[in-house]
């Protein structure tokens, strides 16, 4: 009955994967829920206090940065 022993380990195989989806699922389900308005915030807040030079604060109207263009290439 060697079907019936390749058709048990197909089965098992398949189960298996279900139950690593299954605990993927669960993860992804006790992760926080935020909303997308405060996601946004903290986002704005992390880039105004970065040191990083890509995350700069917008440019204000008027300035002498404005003037030179919108992008600085380093």
């Amino acid at each position: 009955m060697e079907g019936a022993s390749s058709h048990t380990q197909f089965l098992e195989e398949k189960l298996g994967r279900i139950e690593a989806t299954n605990a993927q699922l669960r993860s992804e389900l006790e992760r926080e829920c935020v909303p997308a308005s405060q996601a946004s915030e903290r986002l704005i807040h992390y880039c105004m206090q970065s040191d990083d030079p890509l995350l700069q604060p917008p440019v204000p109207r008027g300035s002498a940065r404005e003037a030179q263009g919108c992008c600085v290439v380093m």
